[in-house]
């Protein structure tokens, strides 16, 4: 609908880390050391967000073939929230 209406640059921004999400955390509360990544988070929740973020990029791949004149980029929301993590337990 935004290139219709004549958009020409388009930023899509990927889903972040909500495996990484206090409030999912607690709702989602597991006691299997393994359900968690070296950050604490979710693995599954994770893992869910990266295929969408996938399909997402894969989407936004199709349309760029369908309008070449388009600049189409993704934005990964989930690196910057991954690096900031990190950063923090490393201290």
């Amino acid at each position: 609908e935004l290139i219709n209406m004549g958009a020409r640059h388009i930023i899509i921004p990927g889903n972040a880390l909500i495996g990484c999400f206090p409030y999912i955390l607690t709702a989602l509360r597991n006691n299997h050391p393994d359900a968690y990544d070296n950050m604490g988070c979710l693995k599954s929740v994770n893992d869910l967000i990266a295929y969408k973020n996938d399909n997402l990029q894969a989407a936004m791949r199709n349309l760029s073939r369908e309008f070449p004149d388009v600049s189409i980029m993704y934005g990964p929301m989930d690196e910057g929230m991954r690096q900031v993590i990190t950063e923090t337990l490393a201290g």
